[in-house]
């Protein structure tokens, strides 16, 4: 089983771009062990802080970034598994 984080920086004008992007990883058919971790930069610190501060979040031994204009297909860390299997 793969053991994978999934993970979003974002700014508060990119709300809506946000939610689609955390219902795409809702709908996994596999989904990520870790969840999906979102934080939303109101200090404006920049995505590389926000997204270190995420990452520090995680423990699995696998993890993703997701841009919160990005959207994952339903069967996209299903894919990963059989590809981190092989």
């Amino acid at each position: 089983m793969m053991d994978l984080t999934v993970f979003t920086p974002s700014l508060p004008s990119r709300r809506e771009m946000l939610l689609e992007a955390m219902a795409s990883v809702a709908v996994q058919t596999f989904p990520p062990a870790g969840g999906h971790h979102v934080e939303v930069d109101h200090a404006r610190a920049g995505v590389v802080a926000v997204a270190n501060r995420l990452a520090e979040q995680v423990d699995t031994e696998w993890l993703m970034l997701l841009d919160d204009d990005d959207l994952l297909d339903p069967n996209h860390c299903a894919t990963l598994a059989t590809v981190e299997d092989a």
